[in-house]
This record gives C-alpha cells, structure tokens and sequence, in this order.
C-alpha cells in the first residue's frame, strides 16, 4: 500500500452536520500518513524486486509481472451483518477479496466509497467473478453493530448482498488490522477530533496476502462534498486495474 493522504472533509465523522472547514485532521495525522507512505513504499519495492515473473519475451510470449505481497491478513475473528464469526485468515483462506474501511455514521465520503464498492461488485458479477468477495470493515466499531451494518448494507442495494461481507470488532482489532497489516492510516475519534481513515480499496489473495491497494478516488473528489460526488462512478482505469490483477490473482493457483 502506498497511501494518499486524505484532505481534510475525507472520511470524517459529520454525523451532527459540522461545518467543513472544522473537519480538519491533526497535524500528527499528517504525519502519520507520511511515515506511512514511506514505509509501504520501502516494503512494496523490495517486494517488487524479489517478485519472479513469468512468461518468455524473445518467442512471443508476454512478460507478466506477478503481484508484489504487501503484508498479509492476521489470525483475527470479526463479526458480519449476520452475527456470524469471520475468521480473516482460515475462514476467507481460498477466496480472493476486496476490502475497504468505513463507517455507517459518517456522512462524507464514505457512502462514496460504499457505493464504489457496490459499483465493483457489479462489474465483478458481470463479468463472471462471482468468486471475488467483497469486505467492508468498520472503523467505528462499537457503533456499528451487526444491525447497524446489516441496515447500512442493504441501503446500497449490492446485485450480490450474500456475498459482502460487513465486519466488526475490538476497536483495538481494527486499529491494528488498518494499520499493522494493510498498512493503512486511520487516526480513531478524540474529544477534539473525528474519525479519519484512509479510503482505499485493498486485494486480498487466497492465501491472505495483501497485494495490491487502490485509490477509488481522484484527487480533485477528496475536496467535494460527498452529497455532490456521490452516485459518480469511480475513475473507470481504476476499476479496469482493479478486475485486470483480480483476474490475475485468480490465475494464479490455475499456474
């Protein structure tokens, strides 16, 4: 993961309608998102130049390079929308899957976000990737409960709602599973500040290995109000990147 730093409207908690410019993060969100980038940065090209590659270049072959590994998923339990315990590593082991963090109470971009996720799913089924699952971990946790998740998920009307999963946990759990192992930023909520997170989508493999992050949003986005931008559809070389190493991914264990 190489992570963007989101402006300051993104990804905030408005649940009471705060006025924009008070949504600002702090100055050590700043920088955690920069030490955040250079490490993800560091991991991921090591990772690239040990990465092998595959196919023949002199006989007319293609040269395919193989996703680099991030980090990977931990042994951790979460909850869905159904009340069923979900294990990250074993229970979703086998499957390759999208996932993105957000909040039911938030009102700026995360209806975006979820809806961006629905817009994915969509194109998956369409294009016969039934096996890809989809996953939306909530970074206010205890607020958002199985009930709360499941309402939230059925307002976005996926085209294959038994196949996204909503998860929550520990807030400890998340914090940890955001920033230990996808690598993302998230600064929690204070008295003085709200939630802020990182709005990128992340490709899981089957073996739990964190390959590949997106930003579904372009940068001029992060700037608008949510209620303006949403029901736009994310960046279309984006979504075309994201299917292109989801079918690659899922080629893999076919080598």
């Amino acid at each position: 993961m190489v992570d963007t730093p989101p402006r300051p409207p993104d990804a905030t908690e408005t649940a009471h309608g705060s006025a924009h410019d008070a949504l600002r993060p702090a100055r050590g969100f700043w920088i955690l998102m920069f030490a955040t980038i250079v490490v993800v940065g560091g991991l991921a090209f090591l990772q690239f130049l040990r990465t092998p590659r595959v196919g023949a270049g002199r006989s007319g072959g293609t040269i395919e390079v193989i996703l680099p590994e991030i980090s990977s998923v931990p042994d951790m339990t979460l909850t869905d929308q159904n009340e069923r315990k979900v294990n990250l590593l074993h229970d979703l082991r086998g499957r390759v899957w999208i996932a993105d963090f957000v909040f039911t109470s938030c009102a700026a971009q995360c209806p975006v976000i979820t809806q961006r996720m629905v817009e994915l799913q969509k194109a998956l089924v369409d294009g016969g990737l039934h096996e890809v699952r989809c996953v939306s971990i909530s970074v206010d946790p205890e607020r958002d409960t199985p009930e709360k998740l499941r309402e939230y998920a059925a307002s976005f009307k996926a085209p294959d709602p038994a196949n996204w999963l909503l998860l929550t946990g520990e807030r400890s759990q998340i914090r940890d599973l955001v920033t230990k192992n996808f690598l993302l930023a998230l600064q929690e909520e204070t008295a003085n500040s709200p939630i802020l997170h990182s709005f990128k989508f992340a490709l899981v493999d089957r073996n739990g290995r964190i390959r590949a992050t997106y930003d579904v949003m372009t940068d001029e986005e992060q700037y608008e109000n949510a209620s303006e931008i949403l029901g736009t559809p994310m960046p279309a070389d984006v979504k075309s990147r994201i299917i292109k190493d989801l079918k690659s991914v899922l080629a893999e264990a076919r080598r």
